[in-house]
């Protein structure tokens, strides 16, 4: 009741011209002060009425089924990607990373993150590092070089060097719930 009396007594009301602004912000420093910026051409309608001058029809709802398929067929070409590159990467055993030979640029990027992924874990009581991607598909299984060897991966950008890990990458199936089950069961 109080605001009802306030705004009736001094006719006050929440500023309807604040979204306004000069034809070019950018020429005006942002620590000039109000009272000594060029003044802002607020419409008469907008004051007594609360609108602006712009009345007109409402703009057509834009048809966005040209939009929804390129993002469907870019989902499907991120998803093909992403399944040649396990599918590159899977190994059916332990192999050390130079036996991978030279691998394209998707395929060395999905490397590098299991291997960051691996990498960040601690070893078990047994030495190895686990490591699954984010939606639980793919699993890697790190042990460190005891030899001390270095691997060299060709990529079409450039070459790799690094410790030569002996890796086991394999497919968990199709989701993370497999993921949970084999972490609950301390796998």
């Amino acid at each position: 009741d109080a605001h009802r009396l306030w705004d009736a007594a001094f006719g006050l009301g929440p500023s309807r011209h604040a979204h306004l602004g000069h034809a070019d912000a950018e020429l005006i420093p942002a620590g000039v002060p109000w009272a000594e910026a060029e003044p802002v051409q607020v419409s008469a309608l907008l004051r007594s009425r609360g609108r602006t001058e712009r009345m007109g029809r409402t703009g057509r709802v834009r048809d966005v089924r040209a939009v929804r398929a390129e993002r469907r067929a870019r989902a499907e070409r991120e998803r093909a990607e992403l399944e040649a590159a396990w599918a590159a990467l899977a190994t059916t055993g332990p192999v050390r990373l130079s036996q991978l030979g030279e691998l394209d640029h998707g395929t060395f990027g999905r490397l590098l993150d299991l291997l960051g992924r691996a990498l960040a874990e601690r070893p078990d009581a047994t030495g190895l590092r686990r490591a699954v991607t984010s939606d639980g598909r793919v699993e890697i299984v790190l042990q460190d070089p005891q030899d001390g060897a270095v691997a060299v991966l060709r990529t079409p950008e450039g070459w790799f060097r690094g410790p030569d890990h002996l890796i086991d990458v394999r497919s968990l199936g199709t989701g993370a719930a497999r993921y949970d089950r084999r972490r609950a069961e301390g796998a």
